[in-house]
């Protein structure tokens, strides 16, 4: 389970901003109960730094993911990113040669329909 796979968790002020139904009101503050409780620790929110936006931003616009990725989805990842470059910093000596600054390879499937016969030809 969710709870018991890691000992920190952390999260963007606009995830729980987006948390607005009731029922999953009560889930967040039963999960942050639990937290407490069973692992003497909270949810952490935190706001990504500028540089890990602009980052992983740019990343997406070279995938061709950023037009699909809503700003929030941005902020989370950037904050994954930050937590990997503090970790790199403490365990790895700030070494980051294991994150990927360019894709590894770009996929892009245009589909077109011909002659408006309704069959579809895939360009790659």
């Amino acid at each position: 389970s969710l709870l018991n796979s890691a000992r920190h968790y952390y999260t963007v002020p606009a995830v729980l901003s987006e948390i607005r139904d009731p029922k999953s009101r009560k889930h967040l503050e039963e999960f942050q109960l639990r937290l407490r409780s069973l692992h003497d620790t909270a949810l952490v929110t935190r706001t990504p730094s500028r540089e890990a936006v602009s980052s992983v931003s740019e990343f997406a616009r070279k995938t061709g993911d950023y037009s699909q990725l809503s700003g929030v989805d941005l902020q989370v990842l950037a904050l994954l990113y930050d937590l990997e470059v503090e970790a790199a910093g403490l365990y790895n000596g700030g070494n980051l040669d294991h994150v990927r600054t360019e894709p590894k390879r770009v996929l892009g499937v245009s589909v077109k329909a011909l002659n408006g016969d309704g069959k579809r030809n895939v360009v790659r």
